[in-house]
């Protein structure tokens, strides 16, 4: 069960599955003869909105931080080429 867990958290995101909930939460209240208050559908669509973009703020830093980490990684490995003499062209091939 875990493992099938695993692959289906790579699909569904956080933000997907709130705004999914949000949809159904307003669209079963209507289909149930009981819509939403005016007040609460902008109360239920501020706190959903607020969590996505926070969950996509959160995304977005750890994205930068393994893009930093592999470009820090290709700076270490051109730096160790160039002491140890294998320094390349500007093209990509050996020098």
């Amino acid at each position: 069960m875990d493992r099938f867990l695993s692959h289906v958290e790579r699909f569904i995101s956080k933000k997907l599955a709130l705004t999914v909930a949000a949809v159904a939460l307003v669209a079963g209240m209507d289909y149930a003869g009981q819509p939403l208050a005016v007040e609460s559908l902008d109360a239920v669509m501020s706190l959903v909105l607020g969590l996505v973009g926070a969950q996509g703020t959160v995304d977005a830093v750890q994205a930068w931080k393994v893009g930093s980490a592999v470009a820090d990684g290709a700076r270490a490995v051109s730096e160790a080429k160039e002491a140890m003499g294998e320094a390349e062209e500007p093209d990509g091939t050996p020098a």
